[in-house]
């Protein structure tokens, strides 16, 4: 009996065929490939705005005092951390930065910081250039607030941080201006002997009489990949507990 075996024209469709079916099962394990990892990004993006609302909320919610925009801080970063600003950088309170006060007992505090701070260096993405990180500086001090008009005058604006006590790295890769923050206090509207309202605070029209007695924080983490864009925003508002 003889063997009859493939003519030409059978060859070349075989061969096509099979072509069609590995490039069909490559596409199916790239968009597996890549859901996969926007639903990282995605899960990653998440979990840093949740655990930053989740300090956020605490020490807000804790604090005697909320530094009003506009004051002048000199931070002194000796930790060694990666994720730090490093030896010394100056900064002032107000629609990107937030200091608050908590007491912890006595006359000993903690003053929480929140920045931030660039992804430069290592932690450079050129897919992301302008990506940004929230961090946290927290420290413990003995102080003895002052008051005039019912507001602290003797705020400190010098903080030293070593290995003791590292930023905190809580949202990654926010966007250029992630992290905005509005001030807000409580006064008798224009005219009215008993109807308040809350206005802005800011450095133009701050007094020493005016003290912060509200919040409203937007953070919004956005990262790129490929031709991907992935974004998580969120928006609180928050008293202090001497309200």
């Amino acid at each position: 009996m003889k063997n009859k075996g493939l003519t030409l024209i059978e060859l070349l469709i075989s061969i096509t065929i099979l072509s069609i079916i590995l490039f069909v099962l490559t596409q199916i394990w790239l968009t597996i490939q890549r859901d996969a990892l926007l639903h990282r990004i995605d899960g990653e993006l998440e979990r840093g705005v949740s655990l930053a609302i989740s300090h956020l909320k605490s020490d807000i919610t804790k604090a005697l005092f909320i530094y009003p925009p506009g004051f002048a801080i000199n931070l002194v970063d000796n930790s060694g951390s990666n994720y730090g600003f490093g030896t010394f950088t100056t900064f002032s309170t107000g629609t990107q930065a937030l200091v608050l006060v908590v007491p912890v007992e006595g006359n000993l505090y903690k003053f929480n910081i929140y920045i931030t701070r660039a992804r430069t260096g290592s932690f450079f993405d050129s897919s992301n250039p302008n990506a940004r990180f929230l961090l946290r500086y927290s420290t413990n001090l003995s102080w003895t607030p002052i008051y005039s008009s019912g507001n602290i005058t003797n705020l400190i604006n010098y903080f030293t941080f070593s290995s003791t006590n590292k930023p905190i790295p809580l949202s990654d890769y926010l966007d250029d201006n992630g992290f905005r923050i509005k001030y807000f206090y409580l006064d008798l509207l224009p005219g009215h002997s008993n109807d308040y309202s809350f206005f802005e605070l800011t450095p133009a029209n701050y007094t020493i009489g005016k003290k912060v007695q509200l919040v409203d924080i937007n953070i919004k983490a956005k990262r790129r990949f490929g031709n991907f864009q992935r974004e998580r925003t969120t928006t609180i508002t928050l008293a202090p507990s001497t309200f």
